[in-house]
């Protein structure tokens, strides 16, 4: 038998050689307290949390009159902008750009000479070439929405404010590459998690705002849970909350039953689900609330078998029927009690959408002049429309009111027509994507051998269908908020980067021979 190899002892000037097993065992210690992952998963969720809290988010909006800004205000606002903001915008699209020029291997493949990274003008041929590969790979969905970004970009040719639409464009650039940044650092569950994490801070945020301003008030009657945003913008991040810790909660569990051991999301994960469910409804959002219900119900149905989704149909056909004829032969009012539960206790400007009709009415005029292609990205609420259009309506306004309304002002019909039918089809094929992947884990039949990105995939399906609802009466979904990046980050990963995970944090080097082929970067 061989003697053990004695411990090595490192020559003057040269590196000591660090054993794998040290790394693996002591990875907390080597690599700052925190593995690698943690701390990017936490750097992104800086990067991301900022800027998004610093651009519609403030600790006195419940206090506001109408959780809003009055009229001059908006017209100051819409002619100049927060430089904290654009400071924070410009960060994460720099970090953003930083994760897109990083290269996926850890170890390069032998090139020719010219191709080398020494060689000056190398290293970007060596990155062009890499990203010809990305677009080459990349599912059609993503060309559609590229092909919508390009006639955002484009309308600044035709834009009646040219230097308000480069602004604009600017900010757009970077939440752009900010998303596709997250997308190619993060792995799909850690994308998942960051669209729970944040915004169940900005929840708690939220709470202690109305706290500290004693606008906590749950049981008022006229009450609605603002925190540090508009009411309806809460109930849309509260809902990506919610869709979120959903799809994680069954994967957990799923997991936890698979190990036969309680996951770590099991026990609280649904009191998160409970909890945003709760200040969803608080918030008094109509449309939330529906696109909440509709994610949920559109998830479940996913998730359970064929037979269950029929059996639980002609049962609650069967008992609303019964509950309505007993409620008729009590001479009780069902359809008022309903209507009063749909309208969350607003039924006030019921028929008029709470005005929103005058404002779709008054912004429609401006809309038949440009109808094709608008008046540039963003740049129709100048601070003269800003002024028409409140003094008409009678109230302050920078939105339509209506995302796909905000969209034709923008970028005309043919960036509608662009953007919606891509948005379909990414949400059609997340459903598929989701549905193969709840086959194959429950092992029913006719589940395909591929797939990637569960449960990115339901997580996606989920909060499309959420803001393409919410889009028909609120403008967040057309705007450089929260939930559209949340959004865009599920969709680049599903559709261009869904085998490949690029930390911008390097780790220790691994001892070994190089590998001729890299190993492949993909899911947790």
């Amino acid at each position: 038998m061989s003697a053990a190899p004695s411990p090595a002892v490192a020559e003057p000037g040269v590196a000591p050689w660090v054993d794998p097993s040290r790394v693996a065992a002591g990875g907390v210690l080597w690599r700052g307290r925190l593995p690698g992952g943690k701390r990017l998963f936490l750097a992104a969720a800086v990067l991301v949390g900022v800027p998004f809290f610093l651009a519609g988010q403030s600790w006195y909006t419940s206090a506001a009159t109408a959780f809003t800004e009055t009229a001059e205000e908006m017209e100051a606002r819409a002619s100049g902008g927060n430089a904290l903001r654009q400071l924070a915008f410009l960060t994460l699209g720099g970090c953003g750009v930083w994760c897109l020029a990083r290269d996926r291997r850890q170890r390069p493949r032998p090139r020719p000479a010219w191709w080398s990274p020494r060689v000056p003008g190398g290293k970007f041929a060596s990155l062009l070439r890499e990203w010809a590969g990305v677009a080459q790979r990349a599912h059609p969905v993503a060309w559609a929405l590229a092909l919508y970004l390009g006639w955002c970009f484009a309308s600044v040719l035709w834009s009646h404010e040219p230097g308000q639409t480069v602004r604009k464009l600017v900010v757009l650039g970077c939440w752009t590459a900010g998303s596709l940044g997250v997308a190619r650092a993060l792995s799909p569950r850690r994308i998942v998690w960051l669209g729970v994490s944040l915004p169940a801070l900005y929840l708690a945020i939220g709470v202690l705002a109305e706290l500290s301003l004693g606008t906590f008030r749950p049981w008022s009657g006229d009450y609605r849970f603002a925190g540090t945003m508009h009411p309806n913008t809460q109930g849309l991040t509260l809902a990506s909350m919610v869709a979120g810790a959903f799809v994680l909660w069954r994967s957990e569990r799923r997991a936890a039953g698979r190990s036969r051991r309680r996951g770590i999301g099991v026990g609280w994960l649904p009191a998160l689900i409970a909890a945003g469910a709760l200040f969803t409804l608080l918030t008094k959002s109509r449309t939330s609330t529906a696109g909440l219900v509709l994610c949920l119900g559109l998830l479940t149905a996913i998730a359970v078998p064929p037979r269950w989704r029929l059996a639980a149909a002609v049962g609650g056909g069967a008992f609303g029927g019964l509950f309505l004829l007993i409620a008729l032969s009590l001479g009780a009012d069902p359809l008022g009690g309903a209507l009063d539960a749909a309208t969350l206790g607003r039924k006030e400007q019921i028929s008029s959408l709470t005005g929103r009709h005058e404002i779709w009415a008054e912004v429609g005029r401006f809309m038949d002049r440009r109808p094709l292609v608008g008046y540039g990205y963003d740049t129709f609420w100048t601070p003269e429309h800003v002024a028409i259009v409140s003094e008409n309506c009678g109230w302050g306004l920078r939105e339509a009111h209506s995302a796909y309304r905000d969209v034709l002002l923008s970028v005309g019909k043919i960036g509608l027509w662009l953007l919606v039918p891509a948005l379909l089809w990414g949400w059609f094929a997340a459903v598929r994507r989701y549905a193969a992947g709840e086959r194959r884990a429950e092992g029913r039949p006719g589940a395909p051998g591929v797939g990637v990105g569960e449960p990115l995939a339901g997580y996606v399906a989920g909060l499309l269908a959420v803001g393409l609802l919410n889009a028909f009466t609120e403008s967040a979904m057309s705007m450089v908020l929260f939930t559209p990046f949340l959004i865009c980050c599920g969709l680049a990963k599903l559709y261009v980067f869904p085998q490949e995970t690029v930390s911008p944090l390097r780790g220790l080097p691994q001892p070994g021979p190089a590998r001729s082929e890299p190993a492949a970067h993909g899911t947790e």
